[in-house]
């Protein structure tokens, strides 16, 4: 059950981060030509806020009943909290992701309460551009000293 949940963690995550980058191009071309927040753009957002909340509920799933982390964390807090890679898997990342999606869904929010398009995909582009930029640093690049395969398919 671990391993599936997180081979499914880690692949809505790149879909993620597709419609969350259309989302935000879209919002700077919107922006220039103050066109209403409609068509595809709307919907690929929408569906990206969604995603966001999937990604938050898979990985609440994963830290609070599934991963091993959460046994080694509740063993020896004060030893976990030392340990980078552990304090990045249960604190900084499920912070940082949190962050990310309470930034886009206030950012979609007020962009649906806008009065013009040019005020709505303002909205659109600092809340999901801000959620862009959390979600990027809270995740476990290969680069990083916590790295993890940029796709997941099984095997925990």
């Amino acid at each position: 059950m671990y391993a599936a949940t997180l081979a499914l963690h880690s692949l809505i995550r790149w879909l993620f981060l597709f419609g969350v980058g259309f989302t935000v191009f879209s919002a700077i071309k919107g922006r220039r030509s103050d066109t209403p927040l409609a068509g595809l753009p709307r919907v690929i957002g929408g569906i990206s806020v969604g995603l966001a909340d999937l990604q938050l509920l898979l990985g609440v799933l994963l830290l609070a009943v599934l991963s091993p982390l959460r046994e080694v964390f509740l063993a020896d807090p004060g030893a976990a909290m030392r340990d980078a890679t552990i304090r990045f898997f249960v604190v900084e990342h499920p912070t940082l992701m949190l962050l990310s999606a309470t930034a886009m869904h206030v950012g979609w929010a007020r962009a649906k309460r806008a009065k013009t398009g040019r005020a709505a995909w303002n909205r659109v582009l600092i809340g999901f551009a801000v959620g862009l930029l959390l979600a990027a640093l809270a995740i476990p690049w290969p680069f990083l000293s916590h790295a993890r395969p940029l796709l997941r398919l099984g095997g925990g």
